[in-house]
């Protein structure tokens, strides 16, 4: 079975810039790709202290749309993402 990318647009992004990922995947990766269903960004994962969202909430949403075997989902979105693991801070719980 070939490995399928499912590009999930949060937010409202151009075609064209879908359209541009999907065929660069394509090109250069040789794996089918197609455009998944538009997402709404979480409203929980903004910080307003930050001006950024946590990347964790829109990688939940993800998961729940992963129907497992060969298949691959990349988020595109128009907000600035953090992970505060990766940002210098460290969780202690």
């Amino acid at each position: 079975m070939a490995t399928e990318v499912k590009i999930h647009p949060f937010g409202q992004i151009a075609d064209h810039l879908l359209n541009a990922v999907r065929a660069a995947i394509e090109e250069r990766f040789d794996l089918q790709a197609a455009i998944g269903e538009e997402l709404a960004a979480p409203s929980r994962a903004c910080s307003r202290e930050r001006g950024q969202y946590l990347s964790s909430p829109f990688l939940d949403l993800l998961a729940e749309r992963a129907r497992g075997g060969n298949q691959i989902l990349l988020e595109v979105t128009d907000v600035d993402l953090y992970a505060p693991e990766l940002n210098g801070h460290v969780r202690l719980w």
